[in-house]
C-alpha cells in the first residue's frame, strides 16, 4: 500500500504548483548535497495506474479512507501546507484513496507525529542541524524513532554501522542499504 501511494502521487506537481522557482522534486529522503544521501536506488516514478493495480492487488480495489494531517505553519520545506494538502487529497481520490484533513495546532502535532500517533499522512519537513546524513536518517528512522510507526531493524542496522565509519566512501554501502530499505518500507 505504502508503494502504491508513493507511486500514486505527482510530486513534479507539487513542486511545479506550490514551491519556489528552482525547487526540484527529492529523488531520496535526505537533500543529495549531503555525502551519502542519495546512494541507492531512487523514490518511486509517478504512475497512476501502476499504484491503482498495486491497490487492487493489496486487497483495496475500491481503495480506502486515511486522514493528511499538518499544521497550519508556513515552512521552506513546505511553504503552502494547505494547499499541498488538499492537492494530496485530490491526487489520492484519482487512484481511489479517501482522505480527510485534519489541521492541528502545531505543538500537538509535533507531539503526536514525534510519538508515531498520526495514524495516515503527514506533512512535515526537516532542516538539517549538521550536514551529516545520521541527521536526517538517524533521528527519522533509527531504532528507537516511532514517527513512522515501527522501527525496521532492515534500515536502522545499517545507520548504526555507516554511523560509525569516518570514511563516507566506506560508509556509503551502509547508507544505499539504508536508503533501499527506507524507499521499501517507509
Amino acid at each position: 500500500v505504502r508503494q502504491a501511494i508513493a507511486m500514486g502521487l505527482d510530486r513534479q506537481r507539487i513542486v511545479d504548483n506550490f514551491y519556489p522557482a528552482g525547487s526540484e522534486v527529492a529523488s531520496h529522503f535526505t537533500p543529495c548535497a549531503i555525502p551519502n544521501a542519495c546512494v541507492g536506488e531512487e523514490w518511486y516514478e509517478y504512475d497512476a495506474q501502476a499504484a491503482m493495480d498495486l491497490l487492487e492487488a493489496a486487497g483495496f480495489p475500491d481503495g480506502f479512507e486515511t486522514t493528511i494531517y499538518y499544521r497550519d505553519v508556513f515552512r521552506g520545506y513546505l511553504p503552502e501546507p494547505g494547499l499541498v494538502a488538499t492537492d494530496l487529497q485530490a491526487q489520492l481520490a484519482a487512484i481511489g484513496i479517501t482522505a480527510k484533513i485534519e489541521v492541528m495546532e502545531s505543538g500537538a502535532f509535533i507531539a503526536a507525529s514525534s510519538a508515531g500517533e498520526l495514524n495516515g499522512i503527514h506533512l512535515l519537513g526537516w532542516g538539517a542541524d549538521y550536514p551529516h546524513i545520521t541527521n536526517f536518517l538517524d533521528y527519522h528512522f533509527g531504532q528507537a524513532q516511532a514517527q513512522f510507526g515501527a522501527s525496521y531493524p532492515e534500515i536502522y542496522e545499517h545507520l548504526q554501522q555507516g554511523a560509525q565509519i569516518a570514511d563516507p566512501d566506506e560508509a556509503a554501502p551502509y547508507y544505499e542499504a539504508a536508503n533501499n530499505a527506507i524507499k521499501e518500507q517507509a
